[in-house]
Order: C-alpha cells, then sequence, then structure tokens
C-alpha cells in the first residue's frame, strides 16, 4: 500500500489548512461515513490490515495513527472543549 493513496484519504476526510497540513474532526468523520465514501479506502488496506475496525471515530484515529508510523507521516492532536463535551481534532503534516 503507498504513501500516496494514505495521503489521498486524508485530503479526501480532512480539510487542507495553510501549512500544508490536513485538519481531521470527528463531525467531518461521522459525514464522511454517513456518504458511505470510507468503503474504497478500506478495500484497498484490507489485504495488509485483516481486521480493520473503523466504526467509530477514536478507533479510526488509531488506525490513522498507525498509518502515520508506517509512512513517517507527523501528526499532532488538540482536545476542544464545545458545549460541555470535549472533542479531540487531528492534524496531519504531510
Amino acid at each position: 500500500m503507498s504513501r500516496e493513496l494514505f495521503v489521498e484519504w486524508l485530503s479526501s476526510i480532512g480539510e487542507l489548512l495553510s501549512n500544508n497540513s490536513y485538519y481531521i474532526h470527528s463531525e467531518k468523520y461521522k459525514s464522511f461515513v454517513f456518504k458511505q465514501l470510507m468503503d474504497p479506502y478500506i478495500e484497498h488496506f484490507e489485504p495488509i490490515y485483516k481486521h480493520i475496525d473503523i466504526s467509530t471515530y477514536k478507533k479510526c484515529m488509531a488506525f490513522f495513527r498507525k498509518l502515520c508510523k508506517v509512512y513517517n507521516i507527523s501528526y499532532e492532536y488538540k482536545i476542544r472543549y464545545s458545549c460541555s463535551s470535549y472533542y479531540i481534532d487531528y492534524y496531519f503534516y504531510v
């Protein structure tokens, strides 16, 4: 599996920021899953990673972090507090 495919996945699910990074948050993930745009990417990664579970935002970001380590892509997360809830937002630097 190529690094380019993972970067394409990041670009489709995330918002491109000015510093060539992608911003992903739980609302964007939910809309991506709702539109069933996740399936083509999962099909490409299934031969290598047999049991991919991206059923929740938390599990999907864990899989993204794993791929970042494989492809040497840096990332960071920030905790956002809104309406009495905490959200974890990710920034992937390609």
